[in-house]
C-alpha cells in the first residue's frame, strides 16, 4: 500500500450559506406533524384512521358535521373506492384549507397517480408528497391560487 502526504492533515469543507440551515435541520429533524404543517389551533378533521397517536395532543373531528369547515382534512385511503370521498370532503375545507390523502406505499391498485387523479379531478392541486411512515405516504392538495 503507498503512503500519501498529500492525505495527511485537515479536510476542510465549506458548506456556504446554507449550512446553519443544514445543521440545525439535522440536529431537530421535522417531526411529522411540522411536515404536514399541523399546529394548535388549527381546525382538523381525520378520518378514515384506526391509530391517531401521531396527532399526540392536536384536537380533532374524526367525522365531518355538515356546516362545520375545516384547516385540514387527512382522509386515510387504504382502498381505491376511498378515494371517492375526496370530492365530498373539499367541500368541507375552508377556502385555504388542506387535504392529506394517505395511502399505501407500493401497491398498484392505488398508487399516486390515482391519488394524483382523483384531487385533481375534485379541483385540486397537488403540492406536496410527504412520508407518513415506512408502510403510508402521503398527498397534499389545495385549491388551485386565483
Amino acid at each position: 500500500m503507498a503512503e500519501s502526504s498529500d492525505l495527511d492533515g485537515e479536510l476542510g469543507l465549506e458548506f456556504g450559506v446554507q449550512a446553519e440551515k443544514w445543521a440545525k435541520a439535522i440536529l431537530n429533524p421535522p417531526t411529522l406533524l411540522d411536515k404536514l404543517g399541523l399546529k394548535v389551533g388549527m381546525s382538523i378533521a381525520v378520518l378514515g384512521f384506526t391509530d391517531v397517536c401521531w396527532l399526540d395532543d392536536l384536537s380533532h373531528a374524526t367525522a365531518l358535521s355538515a356546516d362545520e369547515r375545516f384547516d385540514a382534512i387527512l382522509l386515510m385511503a387504504e382502498k381505491p373506492s376511498a378515494l371517492d370521498q375526496i370530492a365530498h370532503v373539499t367541500e368541507r375545507l375552508n377556502p385555504r384549507g388542506m387535504l392529506w390523502v394517505v395511502f399505501p406505499k407500493g401497491r398498484q391498485d392505488i398508487a399516486d397517480r390515482h391519488v394524483f387523479a382523483a384531487g385533481n379531478g375534485a379541483g385540486l392541486v397537488d403540492i406536496k408528497t410527504c412520508r407518513f411512515n415506512a408502510l403510508l405516504t402521503g398527498l397534499k392538495f389545495v385549491r388551485p391560487k386565483t
